[in-house]
Protein backbone atom coordinates (compact mmCIF):
# COMPACT_ATOMS: atom_id res chain seq x y z
CA UNK A 1 0.00 0.00 0.00
CA UNK A 2 2.41 2.46 0.74
CA UNK A 3 4.91 2.10 -1.89
CA UNK A 4 2.24 1.26 -4.42
CA UNK A 5 -0.86 4.05 -3.82
CA UNK A 6 0.82 6.14 -1.00
CA UNK A 7 3.84 6.13 -4.04
CA UNK A 8 6.38 6.34 -1.13
CA UNK A 9 9.66 5.16 -2.07
CA UNK A 10 11.21 2.78 0.97
CA UNK A 11 13.36 5.57 2.17
CA UNK A 12 10.23 7.89 2.89
CA UNK A 13 8.94 4.79 4.46
CA UNK A 14 11.44 4.05 6.55
CA UNK A 15 11.36 7.68 7.51
CA UNK A 16 7.75 7.94 8.92
CA UNK A 17 6.22 6.49 11.92
CA UNK A 18 3.49 4.37 11.78
CA UNK A 19 1.01 7.01 13.06
CA UNK A 20 2.33 9.16 10.13
CA UNK A 21 2.03 6.51 7.29
CA UNK A 22 -1.63 5.10 9.00
CA UNK A 23 -3.01 8.93 8.89
CA UNK A 24 -2.03 8.98 5.16
CA UNK A 25 -3.75 5.68 4.24
CA UNK A 26 -6.91 6.77 6.28
CA UNK A 27 -6.86 9.91 3.75
CA UNK A 28 -5.75 8.02 0.72
CA UNK A 29 -8.70 6.20 1.63
CA UNK A 30 -10.91 9.30 2.19
CA UNK A 31 -9.72 10.31 -1.27
CA UNK A 32 -11.02 6.87 -2.92
CA UNK A 33 -14.25 6.93 -0.99
CA UNK A 34 -15.07 10.84 -2.51
CA UNK A 35 -14.03 9.39 -5.78
CA UNK A 36 -16.24 6.73 -6.24
CA UNK A 37 -18.78 9.11 -4.60
CA UNK A 38 -18.61 11.43 -7.63
CA UNK A 39 -18.77 8.09 -9.82
CA UNK A 40 -21.68 6.74 -8.46
CA UNK A 41 -23.36 10.51 -8.28
CA UNK A 42 -22.52 11.15 -11.87
CA UNK A 43 -22.89 7.72 -13.56
CA UNK A 44 -23.68 5.15 -12.00
CA UNK A 45 -26.99 6.62 -10.77
CA UNK A 46 -27.91 8.02 -13.79
CA UNK A 47 -27.18 4.77 -15.90
CA UNK A 48 -29.55 2.64 -13.23
CA UNK A 49 -32.20 5.00 -12.98
CA UNK A 50 -33.03 5.09 -17.14
CA UNK A 51 -32.67 1.42 -17.05
CA UNK A 52 -34.16 0.28 -14.20
CA UNK A 53 -36.45 3.19 -13.24
CA UNK A 54 -37.98 2.93 -9.47
CA UNK A 55 -36.29 -0.33 -9.16
CA UNK A 56 -32.72 1.11 -9.36
CA UNK A 57 -30.60 0.86 -6.47
CA UNK A 58 -29.88 3.93 -4.01
CA UNK A 59 -27.09 5.47 -3.19
CA UNK A 60 -27.40 3.75 0.03
CA UNK A 61 -27.23 0.38 -1.20
CA UNK A 62 -24.25 1.68 -3.71
CA UNK A 63 -21.91 2.35 -0.67
CA UNK A 64 -23.34 -0.15 1.71
CA UNK A 65 -20.06 -2.02 1.55
CA UNK A 66 -17.68 0.90 3.28
CA UNK A 67 -19.55 -0.22 5.99
CA UNK A 68 -19.20 -3.94 5.86
CA UNK A 69 -15.04 -3.39 5.29
CA UNK A 70 -14.88 -0.37 7.92
CA UNK A 71 -11.53 0.41 9.39
CA UNK A 72 -12.77 -0.09 12.88
CA UNK A 73 -12.63 -4.18 12.82
CA UNK A 74 -11.15 -5.06 16.12
CA UNK A 75 -7.50 -6.86 16.69
CA UNK A 76 -7.11 -9.74 18.51
CA UNK A 77 -5.72 -9.37 22.15
CA UNK A 78 -3.05 -11.10 21.29
CA UNK A 79 -1.86 -10.02 17.87
CA UNK A 80 -2.17 -6.55 19.67
CA UNK A 81 -0.11 -7.14 22.25
CA UNK A 82 2.85 -8.66 19.65
CA UNK A 83 2.47 -5.54 17.57
CA UNK A 84 2.60 -3.34 20.60
CA UNK A 85 5.85 -4.90 21.85
CA UNK A 86 7.34 -4.41 18.77
CA UNK A 87 6.27 -0.79 18.41
CA UNK A 88 7.26 -0.07 21.65
CA UNK A 89 10.85 -1.70 21.17
CA UNK A 90 11.47 0.36 17.49
CA UNK A 91 10.42 3.61 19.58
CA UNK A 92 12.53 3.28 22.40
CA UNK A 93 15.67 2.43 19.69
CA UNK A 94 14.63 5.55 17.92
CA UNK A 95 14.42 7.34 21.06
CA UNK A 96 18.67 5.90 22.17
CA UNK A 97 19.43 6.51 18.84
CA UNK A 98 18.70 9.98 19.09
CA UNK A 99 20.21 11.02 22.47
CA UNK A 100 22.79 9.39 21.58
CA UNK A 101 23.23 11.58 18.27
CA UNK A 102 22.64 14.65 19.98
CA UNK A 103 25.30 13.37 22.95
CA UNK A 104 27.87 12.39 20.00
CA UNK A 105 27.15 16.31 18.24
CA UNK A 106 27.35 18.41 21.93
CA UNK A 107 30.66 16.58 22.27
CA UNK A 108 32.17 17.13 19.14
CA UNK A 109 30.98 20.95 19.81
CA UNK A 110 32.25 20.91 23.38
CA UNK A 111 36.07 19.97 21.70
CA UNK A 112 36.26 22.57 18.86
CA UNK A 113 35.65 25.18 20.59
CA UNK A 114 37.49 24.57 24.24
CA UNK A 115 36.53 27.42 27.05
CA UNK A 116 38.80 30.58 26.74
CA UNK A 117 38.81 30.49 30.43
Amino acid sequence: MALGELALTPEQFGNYTVKEIDAMFEGYIRRQERLEDLFIINCALPTYRGAYGRKAPSYKKLTRHRKKHGRARKMDEERAAYWRAILLEEEARVREAQSARIKSQNHAAATECPDKG
